[in-house]
């Protein structure tokens, strides 16, 4: 939502019904996720 849908954190907290702090949380993990996975691809 934050990419594709170009919605700010708060926006996105209200649809999930989700304190913005989660939000964050939720997308920091998954930014670390994607990065190992391209490093690992590279190799």
């Amino acid at each position: 939502m934050f990419y594709y849908n170009d919605l700010s954190i708060r926006d996105i907290a209200k649809v999930l019904d989700v304190p913005s702090g989660t939000v964050k949380s939720r997308l920091n993990r998954v930014r670390r996720l994607l990065k190992q996975a391209l490093e690992g691809e590279q190799k």
